[in-house]
């Protein structure tokens, strides 16, 4: 469901199932500049192997640590947010940053894994080189300064990028396909 986020604050959320200290979220966030930090806030949500030692670094930053939350507090955050992090070293289907498009939200993520198919960058959200956090702050830091009419353009191209996912279209293709084999 596409909602347009317009919080005053700006939010970005980052989702986790087990983050590694050097490619996460509140990483990324503690490289941008503190004019932007004081301005954005950092929402993280999840389970995993790391969650107590994640919530304390999230929390040194600013952050907001949620732990696991339910699918409609989920989406309300998608909603919400200006940019979702990505940054899982693997994927091999990168449900959430279909599940952020689908709410009108860019994504910043790592080329790795199927990230690549699933992101054009400039159009849905940036890919970073993995573990570039740097580069991964430069682009969350690009989304969040942008004009209002360009941070909008990314918001519906985003949504308009999901739509490739949809279920009955796909269907609908796989279906064509084995009615023109038999």
């Amino acid at each position: 469901m596409l909602a347009q986020p317009f919080l005053q604050i700006p939010l970005v959320f980052a989702t986790f199932i087990c983050l590694i200290y050097e490619t996460s979220a509140y990483s990324i966030f503690s490289l941008s500049s503190s004019t932007l930090w004081s301005n954005a806030k950092l929402v993280v949500a999840g389970r995993g192997d790391l969650e107590r030692e994640t919530r304390v670094v999230v929390e040194s930053v600013g952050g907001v640590f949620l732990g696991g939350v339910l699918e409609e507090e989920k989406l309300r955050l998608y909603q919400s947010a200006w940019v979702v992090l990505s940054t899982s070293f693997i994927e091999g289907w990168g449900m959430t940053i279909v599940e952020a498009n689908a709410c009108g939200t860019p994504v910043v993520g790592y080329a790795t894994g199927s990230i690549p198919e699933i992101i054009r960058d400039g159009v849905n959200g940036f890919t970073v080189p993995y573990k570039d956090l740097r580069a991964a702050a430069k682009r969350v830091e690009q989304i969040l300064t942008m004009d209002s009419w360009e941070r909008e353009a990314l918001w519906k191209a985003s949504h308009e990028e999901s739509l490739k996912y949809d279920w009955d279209k796909t269907a609908a293709e796989y279906y064509g396909v084995l009615r023109s084999l038999f």
